[in-house]
């Protein structure tokens, strides 16, 4: 029975010893499996994350048609040759002829700057003005019809003023308008 006592107290010492001496290579073992635990959250974030990214692609995927016609309502730049073509489109569809067109970016004063500077901020809208000037030929019912189809158009515009003007040549009388008008872009 000392026999057993000795034998298991020399045990003792013995794993006592290799655990003193190794306890730097206990520890670092220790540290690795700390490492491999923050290792694994932060590899099972990351694939939560790619998740999301995932569906997020699927949803931009699904309603890509409606973004695309987004791009058409609020252009990202002034979309000069698109913006005439489609008056010019327009005028010609409802009968009239345009004459002339001349476009110019607005310039703000410093006090319209800073009114827009604090609208921007509160409504986190950012958007630039393209103004431009028709000068367009035709009878009053083609006006009209073209007024309505610069509402219905998909790009935003707003009419500012219109001016007319009668003439008549060989006993037709033709109505000669000036529309001035905005149209906005990112």
């Amino acid at each position: 029975m000392l026999r057993n006592i000795i034998i298991l107290v020399v045990l003792l010492i013995l794993v006592g010893v290799i655990i003193f001496l190794d306890a730097p290579k206990v520890q670092k073992v220790l540290d690795l499996r700390n490492q491999i635990k923050e290792q694994n959250l932060i590899f099972s974030d990351k694939e939560l994350l790619l998740a999301k990214v995932d569906n997020l692609k699927g949803a931009y995927e699904e309603n890509k048609e409606d973004l695309e016609k987004t791009n058409y309502i609020l252009p990202s730049s002034q979309d000069v040759p698109n913006l005439i073509t489609q008056l010019e489109g327009l005028a010609f569809e409802n009968g009239l002829i345009l004459e002339e067109i001349g476009l110019a970016t607005i310039e703000e004063t410093g006090a319209e700057k800073a009114q827009k500077a604090r609208l921007e901020e509160k409504a986190k809208k950012n958007y630039q003005v393209l103004s431009a000037s028709l000068k367009l030929i035709g009878s009053y019912s083609s006006f009209k019809n073209f007024l309505k189809a610069v509402e219905d158009n998909i790009r935003l515009i707003d009419i500012n003023s219109v001016n007319f003007k009668v003439e008549t040549k060989e006993g037709i009388q033709l109505f000669e308008s000036e529309v001035n008008l905005n149209t906005y872009y990112q």
